[in-house]
């Protein structure tokens, strides 16, 4: 009498399939992206409120001569611009088209590293202090919160090149590439925040 097996019989051709991985570093990257939203906008509405009352006690605020339009409205729309080849990079790695995320990648850290250096040159320009005064304060304090965030976001850029030096296949990095994509969107979101409320209304 032969011995019966208490394991399951499957066909030789059947494989099992593998679990799917948790979208760990897109949910992480939501959340951190979401954190710094609601910094910069608390931050932006402390700003408005401090202005308000200021104005309201007839203290002078910004106006055009300290803070020019120019150079903020260049930021914004080199981060609006650096989008389309944010997009460009995670179509290309999707379909493993590694040439095309290379220059992607790289135009979109050029525009950044633009878009800091127009923020650098504003607040140089404008000529404010930290010592004398608040809305100098405020000033400083939110662009160079800015600064770090887009920071941030290249440096999230840099590894995402690193990765793709290091991978055999591209289409293994789509997570990771439209997780930096989504960090990159709220960088800019932001300054759209901080373009309105400090710049334009000032």
């Amino acid at each position: 009498m032969s011995d019966l097996s208490l394991e399951p019989m499957l066909p030789p051709t059947t494989a099992t399939a593998e679990p799917k991985r948790a979208r760990l570093v897109l949910v992480a990257t939501c959340f951190a992206g979401a954190a710094a939203a609601m910094f910069f906008v608390a931050m932006a509405a402390y700003y408005a409120r401090t202005r308000a009352a200021a104005l309201d006690a007839g203290e002078a605020w910004l106006d055009d001569s300290i803070i020019r339009l120019q150079p903020p409205n260049i930021a914004l729309g080199t981060l609006a611009l650096s989008l389309v080849f944010v997009y460009w990079l995670i179509y290309s790695v999707r379909r493993a088209d590694r040439p095309n995320a290379y220059v992607a990648l790289i135009v979109t850290l050029v525009l950044g590293g633009a878009a800091m250096n127009t923020i650098f040159f504003l607040l140089a320009d404008s000529g404010l202090s930290v010592k004398d005064s608040l809305v100098g304060l405020l000033v400083y304090g939110i662009s160079g919160s800015f600064i770090a965030l887009l920071l941030a976001a290249m440096l999230y850029m840099v590894v995402v090149g690193i990765r793709l030096l290091g991978s055999d296949d591209p289409r293994q990095l789509t997570e990771l590439v439209t997780a930096a994509g989504l960090f990159w969107l709220i960088t800019s979101l932001v300054y759209s925040v901080i373009w309105y409320a400090l710049y334009i209304t000032k």
